[in-house]
């Protein structure tokens, strides 16, 4: 008995991504109750991963313009990596250090279900980065309240 096919083959890819790459996936989790605890990759990242990851964008931008008041009013950059970027200029300094958040944050949403060391989530860290950079912030603040 031939088996009958109507239209295209559905498993066929017609384009370099498929529609859920362009439109938002819709894997949220694992596909089986017992994988949760490995960790798996998500289309779809909930709204704290999310919130994570624009907060400690954005504290490296803030970061960066206070580490560039600070450095105008006499204070030393304590990175040798950021302070050899800032001997090429402002410009460079601040592209490399959004390029670098960036990617890994970019690392970091992606295994953020995944766990470290059999305890530690990534969300996790990415929590602890994001509380991280509010205390830096507002240890620069202060910084610039002395100088002023």
């Amino acid at each position: 008995m031939p088996i009958e096919r109507r239209g295209h083959e559905r498993r066929c890819r017609r384009m370099w991504g498929s529609r859920h790459f362009w439109l938002g996936g819709r894997r949220q989790g694992s596909r089986r109750i017992g994988d949760h605890d490995r960790g798996c990759y998500t289309d779809v990242y909930d709204s704290g991963v999310a919130a994570n990851v624009v907060m400690i964008m954005a504290g490296c931008v803030l970061d960066a313009l206070l580490t560039l008041y600070l450095l105008d009013n006499g204070a030393v950059e304590a990175n040798p990596v950021m302070a050899a970027a800032l001997l090429l200029g402002v410009r460079p300094f601040v592209l490399l250090k959004v390029v670098l958040t960036g990617t890994c944050l970019l690392l970091l949403a992606t295994h953020h279900r995944f766990v470290l060391y059999r305890w530690l989530r990534v969300q996790q860290v990415l929590i602890c980065l994001a509380i991280g950079y509010a205390a830096l912030l507002l240890y620069e603040l202060g910084l610039i309240q002395l100088i002023a």
